[in-house]
């Protein structure tokens, strides 16, 4: 068994702006190849088939069923039309994948390195990006939608505190992706990805499966001696369970 690597196996740049980061994006090119081959191992796997677990490399079935739980998930389904709708036809290209498309597996929660399909919410109008905001919204709980918003306004909290890579520590840094056709019936679903943000929502009739998130905002002293909210990786506690109910309103349970 190979050891755990940690952070001294990286040579990364200690220095002030010395990562090459700009406008969210992390050119791979431009950094240790070590550190580069590490952190690129999504983009190289993510179209290899998925199988699933497996047992001495054979995938076992039967692990998971569906549960429907009757409930009509109809203020997602809708919140995510109203979105679709309001996009103009070349952003609905990239806003709106195939629900098996591959991107379901690309993601990071750090920088990615590559140029991300869906539509980063910072470059939609506002009444688009409130409209992507309603769709995750819809999906979870009150407190599940206030983590999630709390986590991404403390991105931009974070740049503020470091004052360093501010165009891209910023509140809406975030790619919004739908996957399929917004539908009561069919499967779709769709992904937020971004710095210590990334969830994945999967709906199927009347359930809908969210995997753990541990952005857990905590308080910590700032540099200045103010205390500084950041999220926390020490807590990895989840306001939803990963395969949740609806409520009668629509809302997954928390």
């Amino acid at each position: 068994m190979s050891r755990q690597r940690s952070r001294e196996d990286f040579p990364l740049p200690t220095t002030r702006s010395a990562l090459p980061i700009v406008d969210s994006h992390l050119f791979d090119d431009l950094i240790p190849p070590e550190v580069a081959f590490e952190i690129t191992a999504g983009v190289r796997r993510h179209r290899e088939p998925y199988v699933g677990i497996t047992e001495n490399g054979t995938p076992r079935p039967g692990l998971y069923r569906l549960n429907d739980a009757g409930a009509s998930p109809k203020t997602a389904v809708m919140a995510a039309r109203a979105y679709l709708d309001g996009l103009t036809p070349h952003q609905r290209v990239v806003a709106a994948l195939p629900m098996d498309a591959p991107e379901w597996r690309l993601w990071t929660n750090a920088i990615p390195t590559w140029h991300p399909k869906g539509m980063r919410l910072e470059r939609l109008a506002d009444s688009d990006r409130d409209r992507a905001l309603a769709v995750i919204e819809a999906s979870l709980s009150p407190a599940g939608y206030a983590q999630v918003r709390a986590a991404m306004a403390l991105n931009e909290h974070l740049g503020e505190l470091i004052d360093d890579y501010r165009d891209t520590l910023t509140e809406f840094a975030y790619w919004f992706t739908v996957f399929g056709t917004p539908s009561g019936d069919s499967p779709w679903g769709w992904q937020l990805m971004g710095h210590h943000v990334d969830l994945h929502c999967v709906f199927v009739g009347g359930q809908v499966v969210l995997p753990p998130c541990s952005s857990v905002p905590s308080r910590r002293p700032g540099r200045d001696g103010s205390r500084a909210s950041r999220p926390s990786a020490t807590r990895p506690r989840s306001p939803w369970p990963s395969a949740a109910p609806w409520t009668p309103t629509g809302r997954a349970s928390s």
